[in-house]
């Protein structure tokens, strides 16, 4: 992700900056680009309580307008205003989220500004990287200081530098979990190893007891059967409550960290 937003961030240098058809450098915030109108209202609340300094209120106006109707120029404000209000990874996704439909609309002005916000964010935070065992097992939960992730073999997340817990858990309750500490710019990769217990295993010391006893039993019938129905009631019982193992209920990650 680095190299193509540096890539792209470096290629709008080159080309300068859009302009309009009078000459003035295009406003990437100036509409919402929708066609709701209720949408649209909210966006131009947003953008006059903006203009009046009234940032916490303007976001909730872009907010709700972006609720409504998913408009790129709704987007831009709203990755802005999460960005000024501290909230990092949630203006960072909605940056290259915006990147993505711009250039999806062909509008490589408002493409090239949303990656270029993204790549100087993305600085500001750390990554994770997450690879499951495949086949991944039907059921995995994955979550990132408890909050739940979509499970799929490679998991990418942008987070803001701190310690955090990633933890894998299986449908059988198999746990993998490892505590990370990470600061700016720092990644972090974690290999989970499967999550699907093992197989039962019967405890086959046990029976060959329990056989053993029976077959005393029965040899000791023929001298006494009334001294040979002990045994065989206590080699019965040995083999009845067998108990049986299970595999690890914990299953450690490997974790590899950098700068």
């Amino acid at each position: 992700m680095r190299s193509l937003l540096g890539a792209i961030v470096a290629l709008g240098v080159l080309l300068g900056v859009a302009k309009a058809d009078n000459g003035q450098p295009l406003d990437p915030f100036d509409a919402a680009h929708g066609s709701n109108e209720r949408g649209t209202v909210l966006f131009e609340k947003g953008r006059a309580l903006l203009k009046e300094g009234k940032l916490d209120d303007a976001c909730i106006q872009f907010d709700e307008s972006w609720r409504i109707e998913r408009a790129l120029g709704t987007q831009l404000n709203l990755a802005n205003c999460r960005e000024h209000q501290g909230k990092l990874v949630e203006a960072f996704d909605l940056f290259t989220g915006a990147a993505e439909a711009a250039a999806a609309q062909h509008d490589d002005m408002r493409r090239d500004f949303a990656l270029s916000r993204a790549y100087k964010l993305e600085h500001q935070l750390a990554l994770i990287t997450i690879n499951l065992a495949t086949p991944v097992v039907k059921g995995t939960i994955v979550t990132i200081d408890g909050e739940v992730v979509p499970t799929q073999p490679t998991i990418e997340r942008r987070v803001d530098p701190h310690k955090l817990v990633v933890a894998a858990t299986g449908p059988t309750g198999v746990l993998s979990s490892a505590e990370l500490k990470l600061s700016a710019g720092g990644e972090a990769m974690v290999w989970v190893p499967t999550l699907e217990e093992r197989p039962r295993r019967i405890k086959k010391t046990r029976l060959i007891a329990g056989a053993a006893i029976i077959a005393l039993g029965v040899g000791t019938c023929f001298l006494n059967p009334w001294l040979g129905s002990i045994p065989i009631g206590i080699g019965v019982f040995t083999m009845l409550t067998t108990e049986t193992e299970r595999g690890p209920v914990v299953a450690k990650p490997r974790v590899s960290t950098g700068p």
